[in-house]
């Protein structure tokens, strides 16, 4: 995994947010720019100190449950405005295999019809081409690694899809990439985040 050191050279973090950032808080960042600018070859996303607090804020107190199934739950902060969220947990799970868990969405994509879904919402806001900031974290919950991520601008936009959700457009870096982790240790994710709230359209990010 690329080092805060790299992220630096190329960019894409200032030197005082290596310094007060641990390194786990840039994984996903990487992450996210692998599938988005060697796979759909739309802009990266940057770092967003803002973003990656309140990711970590949301971790620690997001409200923890079980569903009928007696699986664990998580929910999704209904007051992130102006942010878009995903999330995932496991027992051992990493900012790789959270990235990985919500890119597979990609295979029940209809890019012939490109909408929202509760199947690929994941998917959609990790490569929505105008979201220009991210902000990952991870907090310890008991046996699970809680991970949420933060989007500037939101995604999942209604009539926004067909700009935003581009297919994979096979350039030359593309063919050195294949995406995919085992699954066995993931556990899930919380279903996507119905994006956009009437607060996130029309909120200015603060």
């Amino acid at each position: 995994m690329a080092g805060a050191g790299l992220l630096q050279q190329l960019g894409i973090i200032s030197a005082a947010n290596a310094e007060n950032f641990p390194p786990e808080d840039f994984q996903g960042l990487v992450v996210h720019n692998v599938y988005r600018m060697t796979i759909h070859c739309v802009g990266p996303v940057g770092f967003d100190p803002d973003a990656t607090l309140a990711a970590r804020d949301w971790a620690t107190r997001s409200e923890q449950g079980t569903n009928a199934k007696g699986a664990i739950t998580f929910a999704h902060d209904k007051n992130r405005a102006p942010y878009g969220e995903n999330m995932a947990w496991g027992p051992t799970l990493t900012a790789a295999q959270a990235c990985a868990l919500w890119y597979a969405e990609h295979t029940l994509y209809d890019f012939n019809n490109p909408v929202y879904s509760d199947a690929t919402g994941h998917f959609t806001q990790l490569v929505w081409a105008s979201s220009r900031l991210l902000g990952m974290s991870m907090v310890r919950r008991g046996n699970f690694n809680l991970w949420v991520a933060r989007y500037f601008p939101s995604g999942n936009v209604p009539g926004q899809f067909p700009d935003n959700v581009v297919p994979p457009l096979g350039g030359p870096f593309c063919a050195l990439f294949r995406p995919g982790t085992s699954t066995s240790q993931l556990i899930g994710t919380v279903p996507p985040a119905p994006e956009p709230l009437e607060s996130i359209a029309s909120s200015p990010k603060p």
